[in-house]
């Protein structure tokens, strides 16, 4: 999970716990209550907003949570502002989670994406995330030629008109474009989309887009195309210092890409993870 998509300590905790319990059955909110000395019904007021942590239980709560030192630092950052009453401290400190965010958010802030609203409508956002072309076919809309002529798509991704259109449909239902189907007219309205991470639909979509790619890996010319598969052993300091040179990389990509004119489309994936 990637904390610095939140700015609640609510939300931070509650995700948190929700992702890591599917592989730490121990973990729960009674758990978390006495691991920080304090009542299950404490942490249920702090989940639904009506009591707030002091620094040292969200620093107990951090360290419960096996936060790095990073995640630690941005959620001790987010609940001093939650408490503080003063405008001008929170204008420091909300300047603060922003560098935190920026340095350490990963994918999601590095090229300064809108989050979508998973409160939209529930039938729309299972076929968004069921359909990796939902978010290719919107990519493609960021290229000019595309919103000139966006039904041109379907020859040039190998979609039937109906489907395609029922693309657009879903995320002009998603509030990402604007869709007029006399006109045939698309208008872009959030050009970069990311969504929160422990969503289970979108698990589902990563592997889906994953096996996307590779089948069309397959099929792009050799010299338009990389791959890279490794499996390797470390220690535990070299992961966190391999995911600090993600980070950097993929900030550096989002400044490359943010300044890029809009001409085609490309994929870039990436995994890195344990294997015990």
């Amino acid at each position: 999970m990637n904390i610095y998509s939140y700015t609640s300590s609510a939300k931070i905790i509650k995700n948190w716990v929700g992702e890591k319990k599917k592989t730490d059955k121990t973990l729960n909110f009674t758990s978390l209550a006495e691991g920080i000395g304090v009542q299950k019904a404490f942490i249920s007021q702090v989940l639904t907003d009506k009591a707030n942590l002091n620094l040292d239980q969200a620093f107990q709560i951090a360290q419960h949570l096996n936060f790095n030192e990073e995640e630690k630092e941005y959620f001790l950052l987010i609940v001093e502002k939650e408490r503080s009453g003063l405008a001008s401290r929170k204008e420091e400190l909300t300047k603060k989670i922003k560098e935190l965010q920026k340095n350490f958010g990963g994918s999601k802030k590095s090229v300064q994406a809108h989050f979508l609203d998973t409160e939209k409508s529930e039938d729309f956002m299972r076929e968004y995330f069921l359909d990796p072309y939902h978010s290719i076919v919107h990519v493609h809309l960021t290229v000019p030629e595309h919103v000139r002529n966006p039904f041109g798509l379907a020859e040039k991704l190998g979609l039937s008109r109906e489907r395609l259109e029922r693309i657009f449909k879903v995320l002009h239902g998603l509030e990402v474009i604007e869709f007029e189907a006399k006109k045939k007219s698309v208008k872009v309205l959030k050009e970069r989309l990311h969504t929160v991470d422990q969503n289970q639909l979108n698990a589902n979509q990563q592997v889906l887009f994953r096996a996307l790619s590779l089948e069309r890996l397959i099929t792009v010319q050799k010299d338009k195309r990389m791959a890279f598969n490794v499996t390797y052993s470390a220690d535990a300091k070299t992961f966190a210092e391999v995911q600090k040179e993600f980070h950097i990389f993929i900030q550096k990509v989002g400044e490359l890409v943010g300044s890029a004119p809009a001409s085609e489309v490309y994929q870039l994936n990436f995994d890195l993870f344990p294997w015990s």
